[in-house]
């Protein structure tokens, strides 16, 4: 059975499987059955639809002829040509808005006025809505940016959006001193790393900086011309410091030298008011040790103190007997005078003999936060 020789019948019914069988018994050959909930779509060969017609007349219903073959599909891409029609001019008209840019959406000002910049902007040439091919965004952020109170302009195109962004000028007692709000060098060092949140960074990584020396200053560069806008730098620089402490030994020197003889001296206390007070020292030169004994429950004290006599003496003292002494004494001198927190690199001492005089350079490179505020 071909296409065109199937018909199909629509009606409106509940009753599905009671036509069915009546149809069927009456010989009607079925081809389809489409069953929905108020109607029933059979597909029947055109010798069988005057039977078919003819059974649902008799119940008194009212069946609708849908059509056969290619007729039935026409039909209903007929139907729903409007339908067809209203999706294609809709995405006609999209493609076409869609190169126009319509709107005006203006951000960041708060003294200089979007009706001042929308008029500006028209009095320029440009009026909306505009293709997008002939917005010239370069234009007219220049154009934005020539007008007082503002510093600096961004033009960014979104869709059917114009965005502008404005950054508008400091009033004159709002413009902190430069020199006030830089970021500058604490120590001398090579620097390992910087890091810019504010500000334009005059250094780089390698660079070797002296003390008090800008790392990042207090502006923005606005264009090519060199245009600056103040502001307070913010950031934060580290890099490699040397640290150096020295001091001078001398193997043959003077010392003080204890000769073995001592004396003794007791003194006696009430509180603080001396009941027996000793002798001075009974030694031009001297060491002392001082023994305290205290009485309990009354504040009595007993101090010894014990002289040794010394004489002052030339000795010889190499200086492979001190060396690591006097070193150990510089890198503590070192890290005492670095307050913050560091990564040592590398340490190493130098000693130089000047006929037994020793000049002696401790060294110690680390890595370490440099930048300070300039008004710090």
């Amino acid at each position: 059975m071909t296409k065109r020789n199937v018909i199909t019948i629509e009606v409106h019914t509940l009753n599905h499987g009671k036509h069915l069988d009546a149809l069927t018994k009456k010989g009607v050959s079925i081809y389809d059955i489409e069953r929905e909930k108020f109607a029933l779509k059979i597909k029947v060969s055109q010798k069988d639809l005057d039977k078919t017609l003819s059974y649902f007349k008799d119940l008194g219903l009212a069946p609708e002829y849908v059509g056969s073959g290619r007729k039935s599909v026409f039909k209903k891409v007929l139907k729903r040509l409007p339908l067809f029609i209203s999706v294609a001019i809709f995405a006609i008209g999209l493609a076409v808005l869609s190169n126009f840019v319509f709107f005006v959406k203006i951000s960041g000002n708060s003294k200089v006025e979007s009706g001042w910049i929308l008029e500006r902007i028209r009095e320029s040439g440009v009026s909306f809505p505009v293709l997008k091919k002939e917005l010239d965004t370069k234009f007219i952020k220049n154009t934005v940016t020539e007008m007082d109170g503002v510093a600096l302009t961004s033009v960014v195109v979104k869709g059917c959006f114009l965005y502008i962004d404005v950054n508008e000028e400091l009033d004159k007692e709002e413009i902190i001193p430069q020199d006030e709000c830089a970021i500058v060098a604490q120590n001398d060092c090579i620097i390992t790393k910087i890091v810019v949140e504010r500000g334009t960074a005059l250094v780089k990584v390698g660079d070797s900086v002296k003390k008090g020396q800008t790392l990042i200053a207090p502006y923005f560069v606005l264009n090519e011309e060199g245009e600056r806008l103040p502001c307070s730098a913010m950031g934060w620089a580290e890099g490699r410091v040397f640290r150096s402490q020295e001091t001078s030994y001398a193997e043959k020197r003077f010392e003080a030298v204890e000769t073995g003889e001592s004396k003794e001296i007791r003194e006696l206390w009430f509180g603080d008011i001396p009941l027996i007070k000793g002798d001075e020292s009974p030694f031009a030169e001297c060491s002392v040790e001082t023994q305290t004994f205290t009485t309990y429950p009354l504040p009595v004290k007993i101090v010894v103190k014990r002289y040794k006599e010394k004489q002052v003496k030339e000795v010889y003292k190499p200086i492979s007997d001190v060396k690591e002494q006097i070193e150990q004494d510089l890198y503590t001198k070192i890290y005492i005078e670095c307050k913050n927190n560091m990564q040592i690199l590398d340490k190493w001492c130098i000693i130089k003999n000047n006929a037994g005089y020793y000049s002696i350079k401790c060294t110690v490179e680390t890595l370490e936060k440099v930048s300070i505020k300039a008004y710090e």
